[in-house]
């Protein structure tokens, strides 16, 4: 989840290549400078004439039949206001995606019959106005009329989460609280996963105890409620993982522990009020199983042996460096669940992350010229959930600051141009030259690359302490 901030520099990169686009272009394609970030960042004043505080257009800006009022294209991403009684005229360039203005420019404009002479700077392109269509036309750009002026698109600045106060920090538990058992039995799985997946040994099976905690199991069985088999309720020789992040509904694979290979059995459990299938959610339920066979997910010496290349002496080495690089993904989110941390998070801790996501979303949205509820719905996603990841994120940030500065931890140098070089290699990646990224980062990602650093230097403090027995 920490690869969020380079993901953020990347589709932010391309979201600015592509609305930069959302010039006038003119007979020799070349275009306008008119997003110009250091002369053209909005004030949020929204008192141009012919436009109400709400964005909504003045009685006398609807001139369907003339060359006046809003004029909107999709393929630069642009709208033009040309005023009636004056020469005025604004250009506003779009965030890709929205009806919405990120930069906007002043310009005049002469009308002579249906052709439109729109100055921009030092710029002049002239369109053509079509009664008949109601249009203006640039080549091979097409306006056509809108009926109120685009809002100012939402702009928050990268959190500064060295002075963000939160009083849920106090919550924090120790590191020698936080249970490890789960990044363990994790690690012995994906290991188990890992080595017979590129082995042609069989799995070996364990036939002098019951199943228990960590193991992997084959297991047939039948799911009935009120006594009625229900459809998707039923596997043969499905392959379950007894371990906290299962996969399964609290209490069904636990409820194989104790029993023996080839025993038959059944599992009461309880859906949860939550689940998808509105018929069962909230359901107890009861599982008939059989259990096939129960398999060991710990490798044996030897087999760790045929390891090549493996930095780790022992097994146990191995499996304890995969728990901590699985728990740094997830061990700040963790600490704040077990510590019950339920304060509201500040709005300028994770406003930034929610409209980088909003814009992800709208600028896909375009590019495959879906309607944006469409798109969220194709992709299984919601502002609702989208705003929870945004907190989870500021969350993680938040505990790391935190952590960071109780523990006294600081980073070198060295560290400092080893992140920093991260985030130059994915500018790099998106197109850009190494001067250019270099300058662009070292110019607008300092914060960036601080608070990533931070949270890596007070996730493997933290880690070293969770695993310190």
């Amino acid at each position: 989840m920490k690869k969020i901030l380079s993901m953020i520099l990347v589709i932010v990169l391309c979201m600015i290549t592509a609305t930069a686009c959302a010039t006038p272009s003119d007979g020799d394609g070349s275009t306008a400078d008119t997003a110009d970030s250091s002369s053209n960042t909005t004030t949020g004043d929204t008192d141009d004439e012919a436009t109400t505080a709400d964005g909504k257009e003045n009685d006398d800006a609807e001139q369907s039949g003339t060359a006046y009022g809003f004029w909107y294209c999709r393929d630069n991403g642009a709208v033009i206001k040309i005023s009636e009684g004056s020469s005025d005229a604004i250009f506003y360039s779009l965030a890709t995606g929205y009806y919405a203005y990120y930069a906007k420019q002043d310009a005049t404009y002469t009308l002579d019959g249906d052709q439109l002479v729109l100055t921009i700077g030092e710029d002049a392109y002239t369109l053509t106005y079509d009664s008949s269509l109601d249009t203006l036309t640039l080549n091979d750009l097409v306006y056509t009329r809108k009926s109120e002026a685009p809002t100012e698109h939402p702009i928050y600045t990268f959190p500064d989460f060295a002075s963000i106060e939160f009083s849920g920090n106090e919550k924090l538990i120790s590191a020698d609280k936080v249970d490890t058992t789960a990044y363990i039995e994790e690690a012995r799985l994906d290991i188990f996963h890992d080595y017979y997946s590129s082995s042609i040994e069989e799995y070996r099976e364990i036939t002098d105890r019951p199943a228990r905690r960590g193991d992997y199991v084959n297991v047939d069985y039948i799911g009935y409620h009120n006594g009625v088999a229900f459809q998707g309720g039923s596997a043969n020789a499905s392959m379950i993982s007894i371990i906290e992040n299962s996969g399964y509904i609290p209490g069904f694979a636990e409820g194989i522990i104790g029993h023996t290979a080839g025993e038959s059995f059944d599992v009461n459990v309880t859906f949860p009020e939550n689940y998808d299938n509105v018929t069962l959610a909230g359901q107890p339920v009861t599982f008939k199983m059989t259990l096939n066979a129960i398999y060991d997910v710990t490798l044996s010496e030897e087999q760790f042996a045929s390891y090549e290349n493996i930095e780790y002496e022992t097994y146990e080495e191995y499996v304890i460096a995969t728990a901590k690089n699985t728990a740094a993904e997830s061990i700040f989110t963790l600490l704040a669940l077990q510590s019950e941390i339920n304060d509201v998070i500040p709005e300028e801790a994770y406003m930034y992350f929610y409209q980088y996501q909003l814009d992800q979303a709208h600028y896909m949205a375009y590019y495959y010229n879906l309607d944006y509820d469409t798109y969220l719905s194709y992709f299984g996603l919601s502002e609702t959930s989208m705003l929870v990841s945004s907190k989870t994120v500021a969350l993680d940030y938040i505990v790391a600051y935190h952590i960071a500065k109780t523990a006294g931890l600081t980073w070198t140098d060295e560290q400092y141009q080893e992140k920093f070089d991260v985030f130059v290699e994915e500018m790099v990646n998106a197109g850009y030259t190494e001067a250019e990224a270099t300058e662009y980062v070292t110019n607008n990602q300092q914060k960036h690359v601080e608070t990533e650093l931070t949270y890596q230097i007070a996730s493997e403090w933290f880690i070293e302490q969770v695993f310190a027995d």
